[in-house]
């Protein structure tokens, strides 16, 4: 296992820097002075030379990209040009937020869609495998946003059962603070459970026909424990890969999200700063926001070796 994990380390090296190299150009992509781009127009001549002199800008451009490198790898994300706070120090303040609704909205999917698959799977053409399909289908087909304003209206607005937007830290209150985020969590968590009742309603039909499970059957297993111990297990794998792939989904899709909401994470500090032509901590929310999928890419792969020891040896 130590040295599988090892391999997919070593195999993620190019990606990230590649992935570092096409976050760090984005400013180049920008058309005009990349000083200019970043201080803005009401920034004087002296205030964009002295800029564009202690960012280097004035060298070459793989020049530029190392020495941005070796800051990030030493934590540098760099500053704030609207509030001069250092960047990785905005992301860490507004962390939290994001991965209690990530985990919130991911739990929210992994409750409701793993069971519906497999009851869907279990009882084939009954009425529950037709609510996990139209679920399945909902999750795909509909916005996230649309979503987010119908539960609005008609939880928050009409109903008056949950806040519209805001935010109440956990340390604080924690019932509050799992009522301000679950409006925005089963918005962002929808998708997800869609996506995961259909893998696991897949995953269950096909390990139900193989001849393991008719062989557990004839030993006179109780039915529980072959869906249980024999049929899940197995049918859990393709689902474990797609929920790894998904978190890293659930992370990017925060930012609309936490706008919509009105939530303070890293989503919304993304869209602040889009609009705000700040571009250090868009570099800086982005990269952060690629190495996490990264990581969950990688988290994903060795769970999935440890459910799967045939991967190991590939």
């Amino acid at each position: 296992m130590v040295r599988f994990v090892g391999k997919q380390c070593l195999l993620s090296i190019p990606t990230i820097l590649l992935l570092t190299f096409f976050v760090f150009a984005i400013v180049y992509l920008i058309p005009g002075d990349p000083a200019e781009a970043l201080l803005g127009n009401t920034a004087s001549p002296e205030a964009i030379a002295a800029y564009r002199q202690k960012m280097r800008l004035d060298e070459p451009l793989l020049v530029q990209y190392g020495v941005w490198l070796g800051r990030v790898v030493h934590g540098d994300l760099g500053v704030s040009v609207r509030t001069s706070e250092p960047v990785i120090d905005a992301i860490v303040a507004r962390l939290p937020v994001t991965l209690q609704l990530s985990a919130v909205a991911l739990a929210f999917a992994l409750v409701g869609g793993v069971p519906l698959g497999v009851l869907a799977a279990t009882r084939r053409n009954s009425a529950w495998d037709g609510v996990a399909q139209l679920v399945g289908l909902a999750g795909l087909a509909m916005p996230g946003f649309f979503l987010a304003l119908l539960l609005i209206l008609v939880v928050s607005l009409k109903y008056g059962l949950l806040p519209v937007s805001g935010y109440v830290s956990f340390t604080e209150n924690p019932v509050e603070s799992f009522k301000s985020l679950l409006l925005p969590a089963v918005t962002l968590g929808f998708a997800v459970l869609g996506a995961i009742t259909r893998m696991t309603r897949t995953a269950m039909l096909e390990v139900l026909g193989d001849n393991f499970i008719t062989a557990a059957r004839a030993k006179g297993l109780r039915e529980r424990t072959v869906l249980v111990r024999h049929a899940l297990k197995n049918a859990l794998i393709p689902v474990v890969t797609l929920t790894g792939l998904q978190l890293g989904s659930l992370l990017g899709g925060t930012i609309i999200i936490e706008k919509i909401f009105g939530l303070p994470g890293i989503g919304r500090l993304m869209i602040d700063n889009v609009y705000a032509h700040d571009f250090p901590v868009i570099q800086g929310v982005l990269l952060f926001l690629a190495l996490i999928r990264l990581a969950t890419n990688l988290a994903t792969d060795v769970l999935y070796a440890l459910l799967d020891p045939q991967v190991r040896f590939q």
